[in-house]
C-alpha cells in the first residue's frame, strides 16, 4: 500500500467579500502519495490554486480564511503550526512554482542571489554546523559565513546542471529579463527543489511556454522526480499534460473534488458527467472536428446551487441531486467519484 503524504480533509476555505461569502472550497478530500505525481484539474475558477495555496498556508488574512478541516502533512496537522514553523517546512519540505516565471523573480535581483538566498535561509543550521566541524580553528563568524556563501553557490550550480541550464556559473549573474521563458521556469525548478522538498507544488508550470519547451519542462520535472524521489502535485487545466506525467488525477469543480483515481481509471472509464465532457472535448478537439462544450458555466461561488454542484449543467441530473450533495465514494478500487448515480449503485450505471 502507498504511503501517504499529504491529507486534506473536508478542508473549507471562504473570503469574505462586499457582495458575501465566496465558499472557494467547500469541503475538499484528497491524498497524496509519496513519489507519485498527481494532476489537479480544472476549468479556471473550480479552486486548484486556492487548494495549493492553502496547503502551504499562503491564504492572505483577512479576507481569506480557512473555516474547517485539516491539512496533515507527514503525520501532523498544518493548520496547528505557528507561522514560524511554516517557514521552516516552506521551501525545505513543501515548495511551490508558479504559472509566470518571469514574474515570480525579483527583477532587481540577480539570479544567484535569489537562489543562494532560498539555499541559506533553509540551510543555515545544517551548514552553519558543518562550518564549525571543519574550520573550527578559525573565528565562528568569518568562517562559518564564508563556507555557507561558498556552499549555497555550488549547490546552485549543482541544481542548475541537473536542470539542463547551460553555463550555470555565468546565469548566476544574470539578471530575470535576461532569461528567456523556459529558462527562467528552469531556474524556478531550481529553486523549488535545492533544498530537497518532500512535495513539490506546480501551479499550470507550463501555461506561459510554447509547446516545445512544454514537452522539456514536462520531461525534466519527471525525470527528477524519480530521481531524486519527491511527490508532485501538478495543477492544470490542460488533461494532454496530465496524460504525459501525472500517476493519478484528480477532477475539481466548483471547490470540490468530483472525481478522483489513476490516470488509466479515469481517461478509459471516467464516471462523473463532469469529467466525461472534459474528455469528450479533448478527444473531439484532436480529430479536427467541432469541440462539444458542457452546457451553461461555473456557479457564481457566493450564491451555489442546492445539491450537486454541477446539477445546472448536468444532462443526467435526477431528483436528489437537487437536494443533497453526493459526499466522495469509491465506485471501484481506487476510484472516487462524486456523482448520485453511483451513490447507490455500487458503481454501475
Amino acid at each position: 500500500m502507498n504511503e501517504t503524504l499529504l491529507q486534506l480533509r473536508d478542508l473549507k476555505l471562504q473570503f469574505k467579500t462586499l457582495w458575501g461569502v465566496v465558499k472557494a472550497l467547500d469541503g475538499i478530500n484528497l491524498d497524496i502519495y509519496k513519489g507519485e505525481v498527481l494532476g489537479l484539474v480544472g476549468e479556471t475558477g473550480c479552486g486548484k490554486s486556492v487548494t495549493a495555496l492553502s496547503t502551504m498556508r499562503l491564504i492572505p488574512s483577512p479576507p481569506g480564511q480557512i473555516v474547517d478541516g485539516k491539512i496533515i502533512f507527514k503525520g501532523e496537522d498544518l493548520l496547528k503550526k505557528s507561522e514560524d514553523e511554516m517557514r521552516k517546512i516552506r521551501g525545505s519540505e513543501i515548495s511551490m512554482i508558479f504559472q509566470d516565471p518571469i514574474s515570480s523573480l525579483n527583477p532587481v535581483f540577480k539570479i544567484g542571489d535569489q537562489i543562494t538566498r532560498v539555499i541559506k535561509v533553509h540551510q543555515k543550521e545544517r551548514l552553519l554546523k558543518d562550518s564549525q566541524a571543519f574550520n573550527h580553528e578559525i573565528p565562528l563568524f568569518r568562517s562559518s559565513r564564508r563556507k555557507i556563501e561558498e556552499e549555497a553557490r555550488q549547490r546552485a550550480i549543482h541544481m542548475f546542471r541537473r536542470v539542463g541550464l547551460p553555463n550555470p556559473e555565468k546565469i548566476l549573474e544574470r539578471y530575470p529579463h535576461e532569461l528567456s521563458g523556459g529558462m527562467a521556469q528552469r531556474v524556478m525548478i531550481s529553486m523549488a527543489l535545492c533544498c530537497n522538498p518532500d512535495l513539490l507544488i506546480a501551479d499550470e508550470p507550463t501555461s506561459f511556454l510554447d509547446a516545445t519547451i512544454q514537452a522539456q519542462i514536462l520531461k525534466l520535472l519527471k525525470n527528477l522526480k524519480d530521481e531524486i524521489n519527491f511527490s508532485i502535485l501538478l495543477i492544470t487545466h490542460d488533461l494532454g499534460v496530465i496524460a504525459k506525467i501525472c500517476d493519478r488525477v484528480a477532477v475539481m469543480y466548483a471547490g470540490n473534488i468530483v472525481e478522483c483515481g489513476n490516470m488509466n481509471s479515469i481517461f478509459d472509464e471516467a464516471k462523473h458527467p463532469y469529467t466525461e465532457g472534459l474528455l469528450k472535448a479533448t478527444k473531439m478537439g484532436k480529430r479536427g472536428k467541432r469541440i462539444p462544450t458542457i452546457r451553461g458555466w461555473l456557479p457564481n461561488l457566493i450564491d451555489l446551487p442546492s445539491g450537486c454542484r454541477f446539477r445546472p449543467r448536468c444532462l443526467r441530473a435526477k431528483e436528489i441531486c437537487r437536494k443533497e450533495k453526493p459526499s466522495l465514494a469509491e465506485v471501484k478500487k481506487d476510484h472516487l467519484v462524486s456523482c448520485w448515480l453511483y451513490a447507490s449503485s455500487g458503481g454501475d450505471d
